[in-house]
């Protein structure tokens, strides 16, 4: 008779993960599927952040960047004639210069390019880019650069329609813990760095859904963190697992003061 506490394992891989949450305030309106934010009265938006406002339904996240109207940074003709490629080649500046790129700006969706495309790496002595999604079609002519998260158009999940209005952006799902399928995560330590001058509050709860829309059965909650210090929120003794429906939310309340990172093995 077989033995029922067995479970057949096939591989375990170790994985180490990073996030940096952000926070902000916006005013912003949704028509179905897409939010319009017309100002940003602090931090970031980016995908995986749950929104709160008057008159937004429950549990609905930003999914995608689509487009930014915030000032450019660096303008410059953008040249990749290879399909699939995730480089692109920079010349012809007419705003900024190849010191102006930074790793984590927002990519024009242009021909050939993505909507929720992002900076990934610089070189700078071949003037080419490394971007998050690989071009679509051939690339050629001028595109843009531009901080990432400010005002402009995003993807949520829930279609609705809301007037402008004050919105929170709050708690971001860390999607790179979250399982693939058929597969289980075991979290052996998550640590939490202060990277910023004054204490920051952080909060990370785990989610039975993988777009953090549900209840949230919190880790911690509003722990201070230091300024130039660490804490440990989970080690070896207090690891758990998580299934390929859960999901990690993480809570700044100062955008990009806390740096986060996860050990963890992916079984399958």
């Amino acid at each position: 008779m077989a033995n029922p506490n067995i479970v057949n394992v096939t591989s375990i891989y170790g994985n180490t993960s990073y996030l940096i949450p952000s926070a902000a305030v916006v005013t912003g309106s949704i028509a179905t599927t897409i939010l319009t934010v017309t100002a940003v009265t602090s931090g970031a938006i980016s995908p995986n952040h749950s929104i709160t406002g008057t008159g937004i339904t429950t549990y609905t996240n930003v999914t995608n960047q689509l487009t930014a109207t915030n000032t450019a940074t660096v303008t410059a003709t953008f040249t990749q004639a290879t399909v699939g490629s995730s480089t692109i080649v920079l010349s012809t500046y007419t705003l900024g210069t190849a010191t102006s790129i930074l790793v984590g700006q927002f990519v024009q969706p242009v021909s050939g390019i993505p909507a929720n495309t992002y900076v990934t790496a610089i070189n700078p002595t071949t003037n080419t880019i490394t971007i998050s999604n690989v071009t679509t079609g051939a690339v050629s002519g001028s595109a843009s650069l531009y901080t990432a998260g400010q005002t402009g158009t995003y993807t949520v999940n829930n279609s609705q329609t809301v007037s402008s209005t004050t919105i929170t952006l709050g708690g971001i799902v860390w999607s790179a813990l979250t399982p693939a399928s058929n597969t289980v995560n075991k979290i052996d330590n998550i640590v939490a760095a202060n990277i910023s001058v004054s204490s920051a509050l952080i909060t990370v709860a785990i989610s039975s859904s993988i777009t953090g829309a549900s209840p949230n059965y919190r880790l911690i909650y509003q722990v201070p963190v230091p300024a130039n210090a660490a804490i440990v929120i989970a080690d070896k003794s207090t690891a758990f697992y998580l299934g390929e429906t859960q999901s990690i939310v993480v809570t700044s309340g100062t955008a990009s003061a806390i740096e986060l990172t996860a050990s963890y093995e992916a079984i399958t």
